[in-house]
C-alpha cells in the first residue's frame, strides 16, 4: 500500500505504480476529520472491516459482493463526504504546485528560524524537496506537552504535541518521554504566523532555560 499526503504532492496511480492508495480527508485535502478514501486499481478480495446496513442488501448478513458496497456498511458520513468534496474542489482552485511553493516557503523560514535557537533541535530531512511542510522540534528539558499548553493559552497557537501515533519512532528518536512539538503549514497560514510562532517558541525557551 502507498500512502503518501495528497493535496501537496502530485500523485499519479498509473505513473507512480500504485496499486492501492489510501489517504485521510483532513490532512491535505482539508477535509473534515473522519473521512477518508481507498482507491484500488482492481479487485484484490480485500474483506470488509465491518458488514452490515447497506440500506440496498439488508437480507445479507454480509457485505454484498459488489463496489462500493463491499466496503461501505452502515450509513454512509453524507456531511463529511461534502465536506471533503468542498476542501478537494479549493485544493483544485489553488493549484497544487502554488500551494506547494507557499508552504514550502514557510517551511524554510520556520526550520531556519529554529536552527538559530539554542537549545531546540529540528527534527526531518533538511532537503525541503523530500519533506512536506510539517516539522517536529524539540525543546531541551521541556515536555513538549507543556510548550503547546503555553502556545495555546499565551499564544492562542495550536501545536500538536506528544508521539504523533508513532512510539517506535520516538524510541529511535530518543524523544520517547517528553515527545515532539508538531507544527503544520497550511494553504492559508501566513509569513506573519510563522514569525509569530518562531517568537513564542523563543520566548518558551528563554524562560525555561535562564
Amino acid at each position: 500500500m502507498h500512502r503518501k499526503r495528497l493535496g501537496k504532492i502530485d500523485i499519479q496511480m498509473e505513473r507512480d505504480h500504485i496499486d492501492l492508495l489510501a489517504f485521510a480527508g483532513h490532512k491535505g485535502l482539508m477535509g473534515p476529520q473522519g473521512t477518508g478514501v481507498l482507491i484500488s486499481k482492481q479487485d484484490y478480495g480485500l474483506e470488509p472491516l465491518i458488514h452490515g446496513g447497506t440500506g440496498t442488501h439488508s437480507e445479507l448478513e454480509r457485505q454484498p459482493e459488489q463496489w462500493p458496497e463491499r466496503y461501505e456498511a452502515c450509513t454512509l458520513n453524507t456531511p463529511g463526504i461534502a465536506g471533503l468534496l468542498a476542501g478537494v474542489q479549493a485544493i483544485k482552485e489553488k493549484g497544487i504546485d502554488s500551494i506547494r511553493s507557499h508552504e514550502e516557503e514557510l517551511m524554510r523560514t520556520f526550520i531556519e528560524g529554529l536552527t538559530k535557537l539554542e537549545y531546540v533541535t529540528c527534527y526531518g530531512p533538511r532537503d525541503l524537496q523530500k519533506r512536506v511542510a510539517v516539522v517536529s522540534f524539540h525543546v531541551e528539558h521541556i515536555s513538549s506537552h507543556e510548550i503547546a499548553m503555553i502556545l495555546d493559552s499565551t499564544y492562542q497557537i495550536a501545536v500538536r504535541a506528544g508521539l504523533h501515533c508513532s512510539p517506535k519512532t520516538h524510541k529511535y528518536l530518543k524523544t520517547i518521554d517528553e515527545g515532539l512539538v508538531r507544527v503544520s503549514f497550511g494553504p492559508y497560514n501566513t509569513m506573519d504566523q510563522v514569525e509569530r510562532l518562531l517568537d513564542a517558541v523563543k520566548e518558551i525557551t528563554e524562560a525555561f532555560t535562564n
